[in-house]
């Protein structure tokens, strides 16, 4: 014997297809979209492109902020990154980047007031590690008790290399400064 159908099969197929209609183009927006930046418009927007092309007029979008989830904390992200972007309130009038790939590097990180150029620290700290090297590798003669020896040999100057290095290093901490100096 057949199961009792209650509702008949045209019902049932309307219905469904009234919630999925009704379901379909707001869940778009409450989801996060694979994106690469662009370009950076100077002022914490950026113009991006999403993969997702179903999007139709939301692929390619034009100034949307960054948020980065730590009040008063801007980054500088480079053209090409890959970012995600997600539409606030699941609102598409209000879409935002509000995450990164892997990898990706920033350029510049200020928090609140201070900013700190990466790319910058990353010279000074480089350079400073080959003065430490050159400072490690630098030897002294020593006196030894017993019968005379050979003193071990110090160069007369610092290696060309190193010397360039320590100017560097200067040179990189003279002009970083913070934002707001």
């Amino acid at each position: 014997m057949a199961a009792p159908q209650i509702v008949d099969d045209s019902f049932q197929k309307d219905f469904k297809d009234a919630v999925a209609g009704a379901l379909d183009s707001s869940l778009d927006y409450l989801v996060y979209y694979p994106a690469v930046v662009k370009s950076d418009n100077g002022d914490n927007t950026y113009d991006v492109i999403c993969d997702n092309k179903a999007l139709g007029e939301f692929s390619g979008l034009q100034k949307i902020p960054l948020r980065v989830g730590l009040p008063g904390t801007t980054v500088v992200v480079p053209v090409g990154s890959r970012v995600l972007v997600g539409f606030e309130e699941g609102n598409p009038s209000q879409p935002i980047i509000c995450l990164f790939s892997a990898g990706t590097s920033m350029t510049e990180v200020a928090i609140g007031a201070a900013a700190v150029a990466l790319a910058k620290a990353q010279e000074a700290l480089d350079a400073l590690e080959a003065i430490q090297t050159a400072f490690d590798a630098h030897v002294h003669p020593t006196a030894a008790t017993g019968p005379p020896s050979v003193a071990t040999p110090v160069p007369s100057v610092i290696p060309l290399s190193t010397n360039v290095s320590y100017q560097a290093a200067i040179a990189v901490l003279s002009t970083t400064k913070l934002k707001g100096e």
